[in-house]
């Protein structure tokens, strides 16, 4: 879990996002953020995180954005050079 509340810029939480990606592609990444305007469990920011979960959140929403992000862990490694070669630089 990354929480970009921590970091001063947007920059550096991708940046954050994509060491973690880099180092270990098979660790599901939840982003949270007080900042975002709503949860996404999609598949959408896949070449940094696996789901994005709004600060404050219920249990309820903590594993819904787990379970998503375990399924779309997996759809990024099937997909892992395709997401990569997606992500803006």
């Amino acid at each position: 879990m990354i929480d970009s509340d921590f970091f001063d810029v947007l920059d550096d939480v991708i940046d954050a996002c994509r060491q973690v990606r880099d180092e270990a592609p098979e660790l599901p990444i939840i982003l949270i953020s007080s900042d975002v305007q709503g949860d996404d469990f999609s598949s959408d920011r896949l070449w940094i995180c696996d789901a994005t979960l709004r600060k404050p959140f219920a249990e309820g929403r903590l594993k819904e954005a787990a379970a998503s992000a375990l399924e779309n862990n997996t759809a990024f490694r099937q997909r892992m050079p395709e997401c990569l070669l997606a992500a803006p630089t």
